[in-house]
């Protein structure tokens, strides 16, 4: 895995060809949705389920997405009949999934086009559950910021973590990790709905059953900072705040 090719990576990819599911919890997102959707309609990866989860949102967004679904047939609509936040949405999208694999993606954000190959193929040559990619490009309105978590800035990339330093020192972020299904299904893995900082407790909870972690940095996740997203309340997506909650909750 030190040094593969895209030839190598479509090899391993065309002998598979596994589904994986890509759930994306949707509220109030009717200026960023699109973009989100098309990163990962045109992934280099096809064999997709991409599962929208329509958290009750109140702007355009079910017109939206009735306009992709019409477009490629991998796109599910669920719609929900009551707003639930972010891990009701993700749990939802959870409950119908059929893919081997499962990945999320916040629906205000973007990623690179190569970016599931990789990661599945990743998982695929490591065997792990997890793969957890720190290749994170924070999206703000006049720049953009390549961030790493300070803490993992000495780990070597494309190598199995040890389970301690996985859920201490890595980007605790659900969008930044590819799980297996059957991993998720078999510890019966949920996202808390009435806690904050739900990313940080699912990381903790899967983490604490697998030694199986693989770490890559390739492809890019885009993290789009801003206010009122997901939820109802204002969701806080400044990624610096959010991986300090992880220090003080380590300490």
């Amino acid at each position: 895995l030190h040094s593969t090719s895209r030839r190598q990576r479509q090899m391993c990819i065309r002998d598979r060809k596994n589904k994986v599911s890509v759930i994306i919890p949707i509220y109030n997102v009717e200026h960023y949705l699109a973009k989100c959707l098309d990163s990962v309609i045109n992934q280099t990866y096809k064999n997709l389920e991409i599962i929208c989860v329509n958290d009750c949102s109140p702007d355009n967004c079910s017109q939206i997405l009735e306009q992709y679904a019409q477009k490629d047939n991998r796109i599910r609509i669920i719609n929900r009949n009551k707003n639930g936040g972010l891990s009701a949405a993700r749990n939802t999208g959870m409950d119908v999934a059929t893919g081997k694999y499962i990945y999320f993606i916040d629906s205000d954000d973007w990623i690179d086009l190569d970016y599931i190959e990789k990661m599945v193929y990743a998982l695929e040559k490591s065997n792990c559950d997890v793969v957890i990619n720190r290749s994170v490009i924070t999206e703000k309105s006049n720049n953009s910021v390549r961030y790493i978590h300070p803490k993992s800035e000495n780990f070597t990339d494309n190598t199995i973590v040890g389970q301690k330093d996985a859920i201490q020192k890595l980007i605790w972020n659900a969008w930044a990790k590819i799980c297996k299904k059957s991993f998720i299904d078999n510890y019966k893995l949920r996202f808390p709905e009435s806690l904050v900082n739900e990313d940080l407790y699912f990381h903790y909870i899967s983490l604490a059953q697998t030694n199986k972690i693989y770490l890559i940095s390739d492809s890019n996740y885009h993290y789009l900072s801003r206010n009122n997203g997901i939820s109802n309340s204002e969701k806080d997506k400044d990624i610096n705040c959010l991986l300090y909650t992880s220090d003080a909750a380590d300490d």
